[in-house]
C-alpha cells in the first residue's frame, strides 16, 4: 500500500469512528468548534489528527512538501467532514466517495 492509500485509509477509519460515535452531536460539536473562543483549540485538535494521518503513512518530510500535504489533507478531511452531517448512505459512502 503507498503512503496515499494509507492516507486515505485512516482517514476513513477515523471520519467512520467519528461519524459512527458521535452522529447525534456531531453537528452540534462542529458549530461549538467554530465559535471565536473555540477557533484555535479546533485548528491545534485538526492539525494533530491530521499530523498523525501522515506520521502512520509514513511521511518523514522536512521540506515544504510537509506543510503542503498536511494542508491539502485538512481541507480534504475537514470538507468529508462537513459532507457526512448530510450524509444519509449506508457506511458514509458517499461522504467516502467525496474524500
Amino acid at each position: 500500500m503507498d503512503a496515499t492509500q494509507r492516507v486515505f485509509e485512516a482517514s476513513k477509519i477515523r471520519l467512520l469512528h467519528m461519524g459512527n460515535e458521535y452522529r447525534g452531536v456531531w453537528a452540534e460539536a462542529i458549530g461549538l468548534g467554530m465559535q471565536p473562543d473555540n477557533v484555535s483549540r479546533s485548528l491545534h485538535g485538526i492539525a494533530t489528527s491530521i499530523d498523525e494521518i501522515w506520521h502512520q503513512a509514513g511521511d518523514r518530510s522536512t521540506d515544504l512538501t510537509w506543510y503542503s500535504r498536511r494542508l491539502l489533507l485538512a481541507g480534504a478531511y475537514s470538507s468529508t467532514e462537513v459532507a457526512m452531517l448530510t450524509d444519509q448512505s449506508d457506511g458514509y459512502t458517499e461522504s467516502l466517495e467525496f474524500l
